[in-house]
């Protein structure tokens, strides 16, 4: 497991616990709404990790050797 999901899925609930228990104590609405922030950037990595690293390695190709984008993830064979 990565260091990002990790931080997502473990340290930043532990984070917003520790946080509520060091006397910042928090609203429901306020506690509500960083619940569905961390919900939202769980599913934000969830579904954009894999484009991110196709991604990172298309760019780091040199130019002679790198394929088109569209034609990299086209499901169509490239002539």
């Amino acid at each position: 497991m990565n260091l990002l999901k990790i931080g997502l899925y473990y340290i930043i609930p532990l984070l917003l616990l520790s946080i509520t228990m060091a006397g910042l104590n928090l609203s429901e609405e306020s506690k509500e709404r960083f619940s569905n922030l961390f919900s939202s950037a769980q599913t934000i990595v969830h579904y954009g990790w894999l484009p991110f690293v196709i991604y990172l390695g298309w760019s780091s190709t040199s130019n002679s050797n790198k394929p088109n984008l569209v034609s990299l993830l086209s499901p169509l064979p490239s002539a």
